[in-house]
């Protein structure tokens, strides 16, 4: 079936995004131009276009103005979608070298291969909501043919006299004899030991997450992987350790809305165990538990969580703890594990289809969890599937009342056109966080549409009374932020300033236009520029 086309009203309707998007992103390219080369932007971008949502336009604004600036100035696109990108050393590297012996479309080529995958046909049928209608019938996720948890039994005999070797030099008798606490202890212990295992902890993973067998190989590995590694082994019957309980932890910082997990720690025996990767060593929790959940309650178990978390994230904080899950069930809640930080590897890849595959596959296999379901929410917002999303991000809220999952909802009912709840949601994301920037722009982004609405019924009073609301929240929103303008907010401001201009035009209030040039212009200090609004108040 063919994709629908935008009919030349929803083109019309998307036209004051497409400007504020081609402002912000001609600056942040730094390219300047002609008439004619605006033209050819926005008439390709349109065509591209499957919806008007806010999020697309400015996708399509974004690609075709980089398609011009490699035509412009190829070395400045690559080296400006590298920055963007994240693209470290060598590949940085390889990429200029491709450059001066090919060229700078096959560099471009390249680049492309590394940072972005192909687009992918959205998801035709999504699965119902486990909470509501039970998990989703099959699996999804196309992952590597081996099991996840899959590690070699020829390796067996190598791993018992290992372990064999690490219980003599710590406790001076067999691994037979050792109680679960002891044997918990050794296996970490042994796992980070130069003349044992010697794995090495990455802090920031490359690439998609491994299997047990690769880790095991490279002796190395992200806190998901080497726990992944430690269940594996400790799993086998001969080593004693098969009720091994995960816990995933998440912190948020507050300040910055940034979330950070955790996963190496585990309950056996009564007893939470954990790989502390800022020391490098084994440490068990000084207080014995009755069950996984009875830890979860522990207030001071909490509190020592926070102390640890600014160890193995160096983030200062103040951190709270956004979520403690269990993954419990043994390997099976390994495999969640696994699949879940896939799916987190396809997100920040921007490949959302395969992203919502793995969410779902980690959420069929055990892990009804906060984080599962907003990043299934997450996936679905990226594909334009609105009504999905706002369906996963209600089951998140059942689990965790966060600010974050208030703010997308808003963003949903946003781009649906129910401002009402759109309100609600915002109003709800600044009672948890009452300093935040996102909900605030948010609000005047809902009162501008609302004021493009009356503005185009030609109620021209009740446009004017929206669009003042919308100033005064993003007013609000660059003072919180410290007058550092954001991408949202610069977009934002920028329709501001064009929409107050056309009704004030329409009602003929010249003073009113002067007051609103000179609020413009003190925002000059901040960065804030914006051609169209310069040409516009020239003669005023």
């Amino acid at each position: 079936m063919a994709e629908k086309m935008l009919t030349s009203e929803e083109k019309a309707a998307a036209m004051p995004v497409v400007q504020s998007a081609m402002q912000a992103y001609q600056q942040h390219y730094g390219i300047k131009l002609t008439e004619q080369e605006t033209s050819r932007v926005v008439e390709n971008a349109l065509k591209n276009l499957r919806s008007t949502s806010t999020s697309e336009v400015r996708g399509a604004i974004k690609d075709q103005l980089f398609a011009l600036l490699m035509k412009k100035d190829p070395a400045r696109a690559i080296e400006l979608r590298m920055q963007t990108q994240g693209v470290a050393e060598p590949e940085k590297s390889r990429i200029h070298d491709i450059a001066e012996e090919k060229g700078f479309k096959a560099a471009n080529a390249e680049l492309a291969k590394l940072t972005k995958t192909p687009a992918e046909k959205p998801l035709e049928a999504a699965p119902a909501v486990a909470a509501k209608a039970g998990s989703p019938k099959e699996a999804r996720a196309q992952t590597p043919a081996q099991s996840p948890m899959f590690l070699d039994s020829t390796h067996d005999p190598e791993i018992k006299r290992t372990l064999g070797d690490a219980a003599k030099a710590y406790f001076g008798k067999p691994f037979e004899e050792l109680k679960p606490l002891e044997k918990a202890e050794l296996l970490l212990r042994a796992m980070r030991a130069p003349e044992f295992f010697n794995f090495q902890y990455n802090i920031v993973s490359e690439g998609p997450p491994r299997n047990v067998e690769d880790v095991y190989r490279a002796r190395n590995g992200d806190c998901d992987e080497l726990s992944r590694f430690y269940a594996v082994i400790a799993s086998k019957p001969e080593f004693g350790l098969t009720n091994l309980t995960q816990f995933y932890v998440m912190f948020r910082n507050p300040a910055t809305g940034n979330e950070i997990a955790h996963t190496a720690i585990f309950y056996v025996g009564g007893n939470v165990v954990f790989i502390d990767p800022a020391k490098g060593d084994f440490k068990a929790y000084p207080k014995q538990f009755k069950s996984p959940e009875d830890v979860m309650r522990d207030r001071e178990f909490r509190k020592f969580l926070l102390n640890f978390a600014t160890q193995v994230t160096g983030d200062k904080g103040p951190l709270v703890i956004a979520e403690i899950a269990v993954f419990s069930g043994g390997l099976k809640s390994m495999d969640a594990s696994y699949y879940f930080n896939y799916g987190k590897y396809y997100a920040d890849e921007e490949n959302w289809q395969k992203a919502a595959e793995s969410f779902l596959t980690a959420l069929e296999k055990g892990a009804k969890t906060y984080s599962v379901y907003y990043q299934i929410g997450q996936a679905y917002y990226h594909l334009g599937n609105y009504k999905k999303a706002l369906e996963f991000y209600k089951e998140a809220l059942k689990i965790e009342k966060n600010p974050n999952v208030y703010e997308c909802l808003g963003t949903v009912y946003l781009q649906l056109g129910d401002y009402k709840n759109a309100i609600a949601s915002f109003r709800e994301q600044l009672n948890i966080d009452h300093n935040s920037v996102s909900a605030r722009v948010g609000f005047g982004a809902t009162y501008l549409q609302l004021g493009g609405n009356q503005y185009d019924a030609e109620e021209y009073a009740k446009a004017l009374v929206y669009y003042k609301l919308a100033g005064r929240y993003l007013s609000t929103a660059l003072k919180l932020n410290q007058g550092e303008l954001t991408e949202d907010l610069s977009l934002n401001l920028s329709a501001f300033y064009a929409s107050m201009f056309a009704v004030l035009k329409t009602a003929g209030n010249t003073k009113a236009i002067q007051e609103l040039k000179a609020d413009y212009e003190k925002l000059r200090p901040t960065g804030f520029e914006n051609e169209e609004m310069d040409e516009l108040f020239k003669s005023y």
